[in-house]
């Protein structure tokens, strides 16, 4: 998981505004990024897995500047694959 923040424009409020994911394939031997949103948001960000599934949550923020919790659910697949769901989002 990796929380990125803007070089230029960048809200000062705000810790990160980027999430991605990264997932490495053993047998190609090549990284891909499944996952990425433009959020942002403030630590700290909360992840849990058990075996090959798990979470995690982090205080967004809102167009109004209002703190909102988020949750995304992540399923480590194979060969590498990796797949994350949000609640709510289609």
């Amino acid at each position: 998981m990796i929380l990125e923040r803007k070089i230029f424009g960048v809200d000062e409020q705000m810790d990160f505004d980027r999430i991605k994911i990264l997932a490495y394939d053993p047998s190609t031997r090549n990284y891909s990024t499944p996952f990425r949103e433009d959020v942002s948001g403030k630590f700290p960000v909360r992840l849990e897995m058990q075996g090959t599934s798990g979470k995690f949550e982090l205080n967004a923020i809102d167009k109004n500047n209002q703190s909102v919790r988020q949750t995304y659910f992540i399923q480590m697949l194979e060969n590498g694959k990796i797949k994350v769901d949000k609640p709510g989002k289609k």
